[in-house]
Order: structure tokens, then C-alpha cells, then sequence
């Protein structure tokens, strides 16, 4: 990754006339629900670094990680009502999860764009550090998740990832079922054991 400042956006705003056939424009729009949606999934942690301008589309697929880390340069906005649009990749729906009903509808509804500063004030990203740093940060960040147990680290962001789209009390049922089936796993006796004998232990996703 370049410490240069980027900007990753969303749709070509001069495509936006293709979308003039419905069916062709719900096709496009469910195939980026899909590619998001497989990022959300997936079963070890996916951290979005931003060094630029997370606009529309970008910003959409920032949220769509399990993390995001981003340098004090960076910008964060969703701007499609300026254009007469709405969000369409999942942002009217992560960005109140992720910040608030209320928030959200106010940058929505805006257009506005936040700095680095109040992204990480509104809960929109997890970490700002100096644009010389980040991407030593992302890669010490992703290292710390490497090491860890593979199954209850898939269980932790499935348990959170789809727990929180349900019910409390549905929620909790996902949680336990991975509880359950975790615990029971070669990596749970090796990490007990390690704790035990003061040793670092060896995790193989068992």
C-alpha cells in the first residue's frame, strides 16, 4: 500500500445513466450486495486501511470490513444525495449500525464529508495514526489476529457479524452454538493447557 493519499470511490458517476434499465441496475447493485457481503463472512478479520477519501462506494466498502484503520489525512463521506441517489451498497444499512440511527440520517441526508478525527468519534472506524505509520499499524494489527485461535476467531465475528442483524435472544443462540462447538476443539484444551504451563500455545484451527 502507498502512504500516498488516495481517494477510493464508489460508481463512475458518468455510468449512473446506464442504471436507466431496472433490471440492469438491480443486477449490478445485488452483485456489489454479494461481494460486500462475502467480505462480512469471511471467517478471519478483514481490516480496511484508508489513506485518502472513502467516498460513496468506498466508504460503503470500508464499512462492509471487520475493522478499519485510517491515516489523519482521511476523509469519510456518502454523497449520493447530492446527486439525487441514495447510498445502494449497504450504506442505509451498516452506518446506523455502525453509529447510530441519528447520526447516520444526518450524514446521509448531508452528504457531508467527516474527518479522520470524527469518524473515529462517531465509532465509524477503530483507529487514526499519522499517514507515515499506517500501514506499519495495519500490518502489526493484522499480525496480533493472525496469531489467534482460528475457530473462535471465525466464531467471535460470526457471533457478532450476524448476531447483531438478529433479535437479542437469537443473537445469544448463535453465540452459544459456536461456544459449544469451539470448545470442544483441540485449540481449547492447547489453550487451556498454555495457560496453565505458562507457555505460548500453538493454535492449528482443530
Amino acid at each position: 500500500m502507498s502512504t500516498q493519499k488516495r481517494t477510493l470511490a464508489g460508481a463512475d458517476v458518468s455510468e449512473f445513466g446506464d442504471f436507466s434499465d431496472p433490471e440492469q441496475a438491480k443486477n449490478a447493485i445485488q452483485i456489489s450486495h454479494g461481494i460486500f457481503k462475502k467480505i462480512e463472512e469471511f471467517p478471519k478479520p478483514v481490516i480496511a486501511c484508508i489513506n485518502g477519501k472513502a467516498l460513496g462506494g468506498g466508504n460503503e466498502l470500508q464499512m462492509a470490513c471487520h475493522l478499519a484503520i485510517a491515516s489523519e489525512m482521511a476523509e469519510f463521506a456518502l454523497p449520493e444525495v447530492r446527486l439525487g441517489i441514495l447510498p445502494g451498497y449497504g450504506g442505509t444499512q451498516r452506518l446506523p449500525r455502525l453509529i447510530g440511527k441519528r447520526r447516520a440520517l444526518e450524514l446521509i441526508l448531508s452528504g457531508q464529508r467527516i474527518s479522520a478525527q470524527r469518524a473515529l468519534q462517531y465509532g465509524l472506524i477503530n483507529r487514526v495514526v499519522p499517514a507515515e505509520q499506517l500501514l506499519e499499524e495495519a500490518l502489526n494489527w493484522a499480525a496480533q489476529f493472525a496469531d489467534g485461535p482460528p475457530l473462535a476467531v471465525k466464531g467471535i465475528l460470526e457471533s457478532v457479524m450476524k448476531g447483531s442483524g438478529q433479535p437479542f435472544d437469537e443473537g445469544l443462540e448463535i453465540e452459544l452454538g459456536h461456544i459449544l462447538a469451539v470448545s470442544r476443539s483441540e485449540d481449547a484444551i492447547e489453550g487451556v493447557s498454555a495457560f496453565y504451563t505458562k507457555r505460548t500455545p500453538e493454535f492449528k484451527g482443530k
